[in-house]
C-alpha cells in the first residue's frame, strides 16, 4: 500500500487514480493534523465490504474458510459456469 503526503496528492491525482485502479492496490494519503485517507478502486471497496459482511456470522465464516480449504486441497466437484447455472438458476427455473 503506497503511502503519500497531501501536497504530493494534490500534483497528482489523476496519475494516482490511475494507479488505484490499475494495481488494484490502495494508496493512503496522510496531512498533518488529520486522519489518513485512501484512494481505493471502487470495485476493490464493494469486495473488500462484501467479504466483511459474509465473515461478520460466525457460523458463515466457518463454513466459508471450510470450503476454501477443501478447495485448496483439491476436493469437491469441477463444473463450467454454465453447469453452475443449471443447477443453481437465479431465476428459479431449472433442476
Amino acid at each position: 500500500m503506497s503511502r503519500l503526503d497531501y501536497e504530493d496528492v494534490k500534483e497528482k491525482l489523476a496519475d494516482l487514480w490511475d494507479e488505484a485502479v490499475s494495481t488494484r492496490q490502495p494508496i493512503v494519503i496522510r496531512r498533518p493534523g488529520k486522519e489518513d485517507i485512501a484512494i481505493i478502486a471502487a470495485d476493490e471497496l464493494s469486495a473488500y465490504m462484501e467479504t466483511a459482511h459474509l465473515l461478520s456470522a460466525p457460523k458463515n465464516a466457518r463454513r466459508l474458510l471450510g470450503a476454501i480449504e477443501r478447495s485448496q486441497r483439491g476436493e469437491g466437484v469441477r463444473m463450467t459456469m454454465e453447469e453452475i447455472k443449471g443447477k443453481f438458476p437465479l431465476d428459479g427455473a431449472g433442476s
